[in-house]
């Protein structure tokens, strides 16, 4: 006898269980949704600011379009959660997350 193999179709990624991606997504939701908070006190003080550095105007710029997107993704991922959407579509927000926040770190 050879090796063993894979049945046909069986996914090479390890599963992660619905309880498991319950967690995931509570601990990402709460992390966009305190990095957002950290993003508007920053948006406040610059806009309360009298001197304003042009030098970070456009990362203002790029502050306020992460922020943008985090609040869509978290409506996005609540609605899908409340609808208890399958895990499939689950995942793909939590891969969306990472795009988002790579997409920013990148910018």
């Amino acid at each position: 006898m050879g090796m063993a193999t894979s049945a046909p179709g069986q996914e090479k990624r390890a599963a992660v269980s619905e309880g498991k991606l319950d967690e995931i997504e509570s601990d990402t939701l709460r992390n966009a949704a305190r990095t957002v908070s950290i993003i508007e006190n920053a948006i406040s003080a610059w806009n309360a600011a009298k001197v304003k550095p042009r030098n970070m105007a456009s990362a203002l710029e790029r502050l306020k379009r992460f922020r943008t997107a985090l609040v869509r993704w978290g409506a996005e991922c609540a609605v899908l959660r409340a609808g208890r959407a399958d895990m499939e579509h689950r995942v793909g927000m939590l891969r969306e997350f990472v795009e988002i926040c790579y997409a920013y770190e990148n910018a």
